[in-house]
């Protein structure tokens, strides 16, 4: 398992809303709002598949950049400044579409939030890989069922990135170790009986990039990988 995950993943905002605590570094408005530089980037991997004739037909132009990466990715072309209001609205088609919000495990000055699907992106297909792809990157909550509500329509199946939903007897049960909280699977659900919980061991993301970066190198030295 990995120790500190270089990414961490950010639930879909209109799923935290019924929690009664979330942290700002848990939501994608807080890095909008709070960043005075913003580009939409077209997202390199479902690009490629376009290009392939792979591509999966989901938003193409939601990945976003912050900073002074979002300036100079607008100034050669490879992005569009945009304002916080269309910020915004590429968030929502984001979570429309099912996409998960991946970004750095910091809490301060990200780069970037990228939007993935487990089909054309090729970090979350690293991840669908592995048995436990939840050590690899989430959130600090977890979705959870309620039986006597679930209908076993199965929608949430198929919206699962990370093949994290089985459905069993008629109802849909989560594999922990596959879920990596994102929340997309739950703006679908007919009966509304997925909701994300606090997982009970809560990680909170290093500071900044600086710190990201340094945590992994020592953990990498200690393992004698340098």
């Amino acid at each position: 398992e990995v120790q500190t995950p270089l990414p961490r993943v950010l639930p879909a905002e209109e799923q935290l809303q019924p929690l009664a605590t979330v942290l700002p570094y848990e939501r994608v408005s807080h890095y909008i709002q709070s960043s005075s530089e913003i580009s939409l980037s077209i997202c390199y991997c479902r690009h490629q598949a376009k290009l392939l004739g792979k591509y999966c037909g989901k938003p193409i132009d939601v990945c976003m950049i912050f900073g002074p990466f979002a300036r100079f990715a607008a100034k050669y072309g490879f992005a569009r400044k945009v304002t916080e209001k269309e910020a915004m609205r590429g968030r929502d088609r984001a979570e429309e579409a099912g996409l998960v919000h991946l970004t750095e495990n910091c809490q301060e000055k990200i780069n970037f939030i990228c939007n993935c699907c487990g089909c054309c992106c090729y970090f979350m297909k690293g991840v669908t890989r592995y048995n436990k792809p939840s050590s690899i990157a989430t959130s600090n909550f977890i979705c959870a069922v309620d039986d006597d509500l679930c209908n076993g329509c199965g929608v949430c199946v198929e919206r699962c990135q990370v093949h994290a939903i089985v459905e069993e007897e008629s109802v849909v049960h989560i594999d922990k170790d596959r879920c990596i909280g994102c929340g997309v699977c739950m703006s679908i659900c007919p009966t509304e009986c997925m909701r994300l919980e606090p997982r009970e061991i809560m990680r909170e993301p290093l500071r900044d990039s600086k710190q990201l970066r340094m945590a992994i190198a020592t953990e990498m030295m200690s393992r004698g990988r340098f």
